[in-house]
């Protein structure tokens, strides 16, 4: 009969061992998708700001003229705006 329970404590002390294993592995799932979303946000945001950006530019040429370039005629096309 002590067999049987010196063979049950090291199963339990496995079975333990193995929850805390299964426990760290999903903690670090968490974060890797964590993490995940984080650049899916960062990328969406620069995405966003470059978009903007663009459009601004295109505007400010396109209220400019023909301009050579010059920030100071860039300057007044938006001053125009």
């Amino acid at each position: 009969m002590d067999g049987v329970i010196e063979n049950d404590m090291p199963t339990s002390k496995q079975e333990s061992e193995a929850v805390r294993e299964k426990i760290r592995q999903l903690e670090n799932r968490q974060k890797i998708l964590l993490n995940r979303k984080a650049d899916a946000e960062r990328k969406a945001r620069t995405h966003r700001l470059i978009e903007r950006g663009a459009r601004w530019n295109r505007l400010c040429w396109k209220s400019c003229g023909n301009c050579s370039g010059s920030f100071h005629r860039m300057k007044s096309g938006l001053c125009a705006l």
